[in-house]
């Protein structure tokens, strides 16, 4: 099981970032060069690579979506209530 999520992810990725082979170069993603600054790197790591987890690696179902937003608004009213 582990092998075939490793697969799907790495098929996942190649496709979202326009990678026909491991060698070529992403068409779909800009990615830094080793000479970037680090906060370019940091930025793109954690929105370019952030937005591809949140697809792919972490969804969040419709499902979990709605108990979340439950979730939030119960609190929300409570605090209302307590004066926060």
């Amino acid at each position: 099981m582990h092998e075939v999520t490793k697969s799907y992810l790495c098929e996942a990725f190649m496709e979202w970032a326009g990678l026909e082979s491991m060698q070529s170069t992403p068409r779909n993603i800009t990615v830094p060069t080793l000479h970037s600054p680090q906060e370019k790197k940091v930025k793109f790591l954690n929105e370019t690579i952030g937005a591809f987890v949140d697809e792919y690696v972490l969804p969040e179902f419709d499902v979990e979506k709605v108990w979340r937003l439950n979730q939030e608004q119960a609190a929300q009213q409570r605090n209302q209530q307590e004066g926060i």
